[in-house]
Formats: C-alpha cells, structure tokens, sequence
C-alpha cells in the first residue's frame, strides 16, 4: 500500500542511480531498489526542497535540501519498490539482454542481433529484442 511504501522507504539512503532500457533504477539501503518505467510522457526534476505547484507521482528529498520529483502526466508510469533478488520478476528485466546503450555498434552480439532484422533501427531500439530497449520518446533522439 502506499502508506507502508512510505514507511519503508522514508530515511533509506540512497546509494546510487542507473537505468536499464526503460527504467531509471534508484538503488537504496538494504539491498532495497526503486524502478521505474515511465511508458510514455515522463519528466524527472531536481529542484529545491518544497518547490511550489509540483504535481508529482513521486517525490524524493536527498541530505543536501533537494527534492527529486517524478512528474506523469499520463498516469501511465509504473513503479517497483523491490529488494535486489525481486529484479527478475519486474517485466522487462528478467532477461539478460545486453543493454542498448551498453552495446557497441561493432560488437559482434549487436551485429548478430541486428542481422534478423529487416525494419527500421528504431523498431530495434525500442522492441525489447535482443537488446533491453528505450522508449519511443528516446529513440527519437538518437
């Protein structure tokens, strides 16, 4: 429930921040995580604590005074709060799949992988393949 979500998690520090093709992965203390899938339009913010008119989906203070918000507009997003073992059960996660930004073009799985493909390099980008991809949204830019 949310309220046991926030007396979990209020006071674990964080130890670090990554991604992993569609998720931002907050590591925590003991061993704990948070993942989140933002689906579609999504806005991370680091702003100074208490900002004002922020409609958030979730709201994150750090030790120096900022707060780090998720915004989502859509509702779509979905968050996992997780110990480490639970990884495998997150959709999208379970598989090893090399990560898309992890892979060099010049590597011989990319090469392999993208050698059964007869479509445009952002249906690769974002299909979950052979490669954890990114969102429509990312592969836009690339």
């Amino acid at each position: 429930t949310p309220a046991d979500f926030t007396r979990n998690i209020v006071g674990r520090p964080f130890r670090g921040f990554n991604r992993r093709g569609k998720f931002l992965i907050m590591k925590l203390s003991a061993e704990r995580m948070l993942l989140v899938n933002p689906i579609l339009l999504e806005q991370y913010i680091l702003t100074a604590l208490d900002a004002p008119g922020q409609e958030d989906l979730l709201r994150l203070a750090t030790i120096d005074g900022s707060e780090l918000y998720y915004l989502d507009e859509t509702q779509m997003g979905i968050a996992y709060y997780i110990v480490s073992p639970q990884i495998r059960e997150v959709p999208r996660q379970a598989s090893r799949d090399p990560d898309v930004l992890d892979q060099s073009p010049d590597s011989p799985a990319f090469k392999q992988g993208l050698s059964s493909y007869q479509s445009k390099i952002k249906v690769v980008l974002t299909q979950d393949q052979f490669l954890a991809g990114i969102g429509n949204a990312d592969a836009d830019e690339v």
